[in-house]
């Protein structure tokens, strides 16, 4: 089986290789042995990540909530829209006075108010966005920390990779929304990997390095993105195809209206007799209501983003992946050090690309 077609497969089956587990947190069987790698780990779980598991918990909250917001929002102003609508057909489909309305005239301007205010207060208050970016910012500074080559140098290197290390973890705590979006707009400049002095690795193998990387965060990255992608990608299967349907649903009771309106068979069953419908309005209502309903799933598509995401998940998953095999077919440290800095690369690039898909996405999504 070739490259392609494994990940096809897996991609395909859900194949999990990573255990389950925390990325961040090392209980101590999970510590490596070799040092300085095993002190190296420690010292990030002393200084990051108790500011990590306070912004992750700030990011998933704020996005339960957000997300919550951004569906309730939709729901109302889609309901709001058809209420007014049978609003001015109801008379002649129910025989309802002007009077008789009132209720579903008022439930139609409480339901658009609440619509536009839960709208405007999604969109002004994006903090998950910006927590989330946190939090994914301090998982980046772990990993690449444990793959820099100037922890292996010792002495005044280490010293300097503990003190831009916990510098660092401040600098992202502090991090504005005007930060976000200008690391978000930015790109970085792919940087070729460094090796420490060649004496100090002599008498070391990469295997616990790279075998701590793989299990902690290369295949837990894989895993995740195939997770995703395969989430997005059902996602998008039962509601891509909701919006055009509606819409050409929409102009069928369009031409049927018409067709109705000018024909005298329809002109007999529309007339005003007691006990009939009359069809002409029932398919002025459809074809007024049906696009509403579609513009609704496509502010949901559009805010969660359902294909673009499938495709960006799947892309780096076929990286990683591919990343992962290289590593375990064995190199020597100057190869192992590039790889995992093309790693750490991809998935900083990953987080950008998400990054500025989510603020571009719909207006209060």
């Amino acid at each position: 089986m070739s490259q392609a077609d494994e990940v096809r497969s897996r991609l395909a089956k859900g194949i999990t290789t990573a255990a389950q587990g925390d990325d961040m947190e090392d209980v101590p069987e999970e510590l490596p042995s070799i040092q300085p790698l095993r002190d190296a780990v420690q010292f990030c779980q002393r200084i990051i990540l108790p500011a990590y598991r306070a912004t992750d918990e700030r990011a998933q909250r704020q996005h339960r909530r957000h997300r919550w917001i951004t569906l309730v929002a939709s729901l109302f102003g889609t309901l709001a829209v058809l209420f007014a609508i049978l609003q001015l057909a109801a008379p002649q489909l129910f025989g309802s006075s002007s009077n008789s309305l009132g209720f579903a005239e008022a439930l139609a301007v409480l339901l658009a108010l609440a619509a536009v205010v839960l709208g405007l207060y999604a969109a002004l208050q994006p903090k998950w966005l910006l927590e989330r970016h946190k939090a994914e910012r301090l998982r980046l500074l772990r990993f690449s920390a444990i793959v820099d080559p100037a922890l292996w140098g010792g002495g005044a290197q280490l010293e300097d990779w503990k003190n831009q290390l916990t510098q660092s973890v401040d600098e992202i705590l502090n991090l504005t929304r005007e930060e976000l979006h200008h690391w978000a707009a930015a790109d970085c400049v792919p940087q070729a990997a460094r090796t420490p002095p060649a004496e100090r690795l002599a008498s070391a193998s990469p295997d616990p390095l790279v075998d701590y990387y793989l299990r902690k965060r290369l295949d837990r990255q894989a895993d995740y993105f195939r997770e995703r992608a395969g989430s997005n990608s059902r996602w998008d299967h039962y509601t891509k195809a909701l919006p055009p349907l509606l819409f050409f649903g929409s102009v069928f009771c369009a031409l049927a209206h018409f067709l109705v309106h000018i024909s005298e068979i329809g002109e007999k069953i529309g007339a005003a007799r007691e006990g009939r419908i009359e069809w002409s309005v029932v398919f002025t209502f459809f074809a007024a209501s049906l696009p509403v309903v579609g513009a609704g799933l496509r502010t949901i598509r559009s805010a969660h983003e359902f294909a673009r995401n499938t495709i960006r998940y799947q892309a780096k998953y076929v990286v990683l992946h591919a990343l992962s095999q290289r590593l375990r077919g064995g190199a020597e440290w100057d190869e192992v050090f590039r790889d995992l800095s093309v790693a750490e690369q991809v998935l900083e690039s990953e987080h950008r690309e998400w990054l500025r898909l989510m603020i571009e996405a719909e207006w209060f999504a």
